[in-house]
């Protein structure tokens, strides 16, 4: 295991948690948004509702999962208003939703960017015995989770836990995200390291006790936390090829 980053206390570390937009996936995410609207929206509009009526009831889908409290999946919290703001149920447009996951939502590959450092980085953890779990914000169903995976270069069995919105029941910048995602790889806090974009989201690591790093290629700063180091990728898997194998 590998001593590194700590400015308060040594920690060893055996489990690294990975942010996926924006970090293993290179990504502009308003961009991508606005791409990923536009295209759900043509697949919704076959039911007459107008792209205002859409944009609100998916704004107010993700700001629901955001403030779940834990007592339903982020699917549940999403539905539960997106539905509702359309003016229609999940079964009377849920064939269309999966139809734009699993045969529209590839195409928009082109709205996210590719770096190969994310696989070798990824291969030399492995290699060296380190747990990985992909942090990526519990926003999107599998599908769509399994096809960003893919993006990056990635494998889903390369991670022992990956967020989706089916089966987790916060959000980042919610510590108690965290907290899950720890509870089902089996982890305690001290043994993580979280490797993200975004000082905000990701840095809310820190209050469930998880130390960071932020990798700057795709950064987002609006915390603008000073204690957490900023990395490139390209510095990172330096660091990694460096690091002591899990013993």
């Amino acid at each position: 295991m590998v001593v590194l980053y700590s400015n308060i206390m040594e920690r060893k570390y055996s489990t690294v948690l990975f942010d996926l937009d924006g970090t293993l996936l290179p990504m502009d995410y308003d961009a991508f948004f606005n791409v990923y609207f536009n295209a759900l929206s043509s697949s919704l509009d076959c039911f007459g509702f107008s792209r205002q009526v859409q944009m609100q009831a998916l704004m107010a889908g993700i700001e629901t999962m955001m403030r779940n409290d834990g007592s339903r999946t982020n699917r549940e919290a999403f539905w539960s208003v997106y539905e509702n703001k359309l003016g229609t149920t999940e079964a009377q447009i849920i064939d269309v939703i999966n139809h734009f996951y699993s045969e529209v939502f590839p195409t928009l590959q082109s709205g996210a960017g590719y770096n190969p450092l994310s696989n070798k980085i990824v291969e030399v953890l492995k290699a060296k015995g380190y747990t990985l779990a992909l942090a990526t914000n519990p926003m999107f169903p599998t599908t769509a989770t399994e096809q960003r995976v893919k993006w990056a270069g990635l494998n889903w069995d390369d991670f022992a836990a990956i967020s989706c919105y089916e089966d987790y029941h916060f959000c980042k910048p919610n510590p108690d995200y965290f907290r899950e995602l720890l509870h089902n790889i089996n982890r305690q806090p001290q043994e993580c390291l979280m490797v993200g974009n975004d000082t905000s989201e990701d840095g809310s690591c820190l209050l469930a006790g998880i130390e960071c790093v932020i990798i700057n290629d795709c950064l987002i700063d609006k915390k603008q936390i000073a204690t957490i180091p900023k990395k490139s990728l390209q510095e990172f898997y330096e660091d990694v090829q460096n690091w002591d194998d899990v013993t």
